[in-house]
């Protein structure tokens, strides 16, 4: 925290403090080591270089030095003068640079172990990942810390697919210690090395707090670190920013003893690291009796956050996934609709969605509300609900005024309501796709009073936070990797900061050698750009038959509108959904995969206005499955339309295997493509009566005649 005295500066090659700088560095030589003098003014030309100014002594207190390279900031001086520890000056200096570097992936700092500042590093967010032998001849160690900025990269897309449909926990550092210690197996360690247990994981994701290489640091002995970092690699590791991680502990602090042990403070941050990280963590698992008996209560009381022992957690797993998985009711015949907002709804709006918590003020929220409505050529104020007397679940605002940008200055859900969420939900993928259709490049989200749960599915889609806002970068089409790479950068061009950068690296990513090859890395690409399709990748891409009476329950809503009771409501608003079909004949379906929905025709909708024997849709395949009706259907029953009899027809016996499709992120042609005219494009016949692959150009040509006017 700066004080009146204390001011941070950017230090330039020609300040006057520069000889002030190297004095401090020269006067802790034996602790920073030797920099030549020129090194300090290349620093300060590259604004690599703060320095804490004492106003009142006119005199250096404190300065830093970094570089930056590798996507990293690397530190290579952190030095506070003796007189001026104590004050919280070098997180005020780690904070500068992360906020002027927060683009990046995190800061790497190397110290010697035998200075014995583990605690500092610790406190200022670092945790020791790595040891190398020193350079002096006394046979130092150094230490590489680390402070992640938990910014999304290829590491997330790939736990974002790893978590999925499964229980995700959090193990602390007794489990941990106790699964990384192979060699000693009593009756006391079986219940956590259980977790390891090949039944167990096809049901449970495991994540390790970063502060766990803080424990393994304490560890005196360097074979035994070593070991343990190695064992600590096996494991997927769970991080979370700076300012969450000091706030969440706060306030948990209280239920830990006045006199921390070391120990204790490294749970505090594994506790909160596991309540604030990005990954859903459902369950942190512990041996530690207090923590089960004494913390446990209250930590799921506001946080959610449940403290199990591994005992607990593999006797109840079925229990404990049901607890976590919410199975809706269908709510056929339910009406959900749309209205647009007049001047005399504000206060109604006002009174249902002004955010006291987070301490909005009403003015703030109705100026908002009239400036927007005052001008509907340029914007559109709607609400979402499901009964005229119930109130609106969602209410939104969108801002045309951009040629490039499809703005939301608005976006508000009824709390603790799962389906004014799931309309929340539907409502933004639906933006994407018409922001897409309309050219805009961007979807931004830019109200700072969201819901938590928005924020995560935002999240979760590939939206990326800026300083404007939630941003979401929606192509249209299908294009090469490189001609992918090509738009992106153009479109960083004049972008401010991060959003820049994330643009340079999606675009560097995709000119990467062997990128189109690299499914799980180019379909998460893909999913950062949806709704645009890299068409030279290997992604394999599908036509598969459907009836309309399941497309309009599964994600047709024209096809819905043809009857009565029109589609089930939460499924129809879900973002991934299951599709179950003989495992015979499935023409090599995999995932990841596209595919191009074929609408059969079916008697009964001989009459609906809509075009049938036609490709209507493109979904993604997230995974293909094949096990027994019971399985797949307690397994999946949230996300499909069929019931456990409908599985039995389907696989011909309750003991007979049938294949379930999950698959997300559909997109509903603006011209359904009739089975002749598919064929005029690709120049081939095509038989539909079961799945068939095709070919990547066939697909680019289908899909954009399909999407594009």
């Amino acid at each position: 925290m700066e004080e009146n005295d204390l001011v941070f500066e950017w230090i330039r090659s020609d300040s006057r403090y520069m000889e002030e700088i190297i004095k401090l560095a020269n006067k802790n030589s034996s602790t920073l080591g030797f920099l030549p003098y020129e090194a300090f003014y290349k620093h300060a030309e590259k604004d690599h270089l703060i320095a804490c100014i004492d106003n009142n002594k006119d005199k250096c207190a404190a300065y830093t030095l970094y570089t930056i390279g590798k996507g990293r900031v690397k530190l290579t001086h952190l030095c506070v003068d003796d007189e001026y520890r104590g004050r919280n000056i070098a997180k005020t200096l780690i904070a500068k640079i992360k906020n002027k570097t927060d683009h990046l992936q995190g800061i790497l700092a190397s110290c010697r172990r035998d200075y014995n500042l583990s605690s500092m590093w610790e406190s200022l967010g670092f945790s020791a990942i790595h040891e190398r032998p020193g350079k002096s001849r006394s046979g130092s160690t150094l230490t590489e810390w680390w402070l992640d900025y938990c910014n999304p990269n290829l590491i997330t897309l790939v736990h974002d697919k790893l978590i999925e449909d499964k229980i995700v926990i959090a193990i602390d550092a007794n489990v941990f210690f106790v699964l990384a210690d192979e060699e000693n197996r009593d009756e006391y360690s079986r219940d956590a090395q259980a977790l390891l247990d090949d039944w167990l994981t096809s049901e449970i994701e495991i994540f390790v707090a970063s502060e766990m290489n803080n424990e393994i640091n304490r560890n005196d002995d360097p074979k035994k670190r070593n070991k343990l970092r190695n064992r600590l690699g096996k494991f997927n590791i769970l991080s979370c920013p700076k300012e969450d991680l000091d706030k969440f502990s706060k306030e948990i602090r209280h239920l830990f003893p006045n006199n921390l042990s070391p120990s204790d403070s490294s749970d505090i941050r594994q506790i909160a690291t596991s309540i604030c990280s990005n990954i859903k963590i459902d369950f942190f698992v512990t041996k530690d009796t207090r923590l089960l008996e004494e913390v446990e209560e209250e930590i799921f009381e506001k946080y959610q956050l449940k403290i199990i022992s591994p005992l607990e957690l593999i006797i109840n797993i079925d229990e404990l996934r049901r607890e976590i998985k919410y199975q809706p009711a269908r709510l056929a015949g339910t009406s959900i609709r749309k209205k647009s907002v007049r001047g005399e709804d504000i206060e109604t709006l006002m009174d249902c969605f002004l955010n006291n918590a987070k301490g909005e003020h009403k003015a703030h929220f109705r100026t908002i509300l009239r400036q927007h409505l005052s001008d509907p050529t340029k914007n559109d104020c709607c609400w979402i609900e499901k009964d005229a007397d119930q109130g609106p679940m969602v209410a939104y605002l969108i801002n045309r005024e951009s040629p490039e940008e499809l703005r939301v200055p608005i976006l508000r859900t009824k709390k603790n309501d799962l389906l004014a969420s799931m309309c929340a939900q539907h409502l933004i993928l639906n933006l994407i796709n018409v922001s897409a259709s309309e050219n805009r490049i961007f979807t931004i989200i830019s109200d700072i009073y969201l819901e938590e749960e928005i924020e995560v599915f935002l999240r979760e889609i590939h939206f990326y936070r800026t300083e404007r806002g939630w941003v979401k970068v929606n192509q249209k089409g299908c294009h090469t990797a490189c001609e992918m790479a090509k738009i992106l950068r153009s479109s960083s061009a004049g972008k401010d900061g991060n959003l820049r950068d994330y643009l340079n690296t999606l675009s560097n990513n995709l000119n990467l050698p062997g990128i189109q090859s690299s499914f799980d890395v180019i379909a998460g690409i893909e999913q950062a750009i949806f709704p645009g399709k890299i068409t030279d990748s290997l992604i394999p891409n599908f036509m598969i038959p459907i009836k309309p009476w399941w497309a309009k329950d599964l994600f047709d809503e024209e096809l819905a509108e043809q009857v009565i009771w029109g589609a089930h409501s939460i499924l129809a608003l879900r973002r991934e959904l299951v599709y179950y079909r003989s495992k015979m004949a499935s023409g090599g379906l995999k995932a990841p995969g596209r595919i191009l929905w074929y609408v059969s025709q079916d008697k009964g909708f001989k009459k609906a206005n809509v075009t049938l024997s036609a490709i209507r849709a493109c979904s993604y395949i997230d995974e293909i499955i094949i096990d027994t009706p019971k399985s797949l259907y307690k397994k999946f029953k949230r996300l499909g339309i069929y019931e456990f009899d409908d599985l039995v027809a389907v696989s011909k016996g309750q003991d007979k295997e049938l294949m379930a499709i999950r698959f997300s992120n559909t997109e509903l042609f603006k011209n359904p493509i009739s089975l002749k005219k598919a064929e005029n494009l690709i120049g081939k016949n095509i038989h539909i009566q079961a799945p068939i692959q095709i070919d990547a150009r066939s697909f680019e040509l289908i899909y954009n005649a399909g999407v594009l006017c």
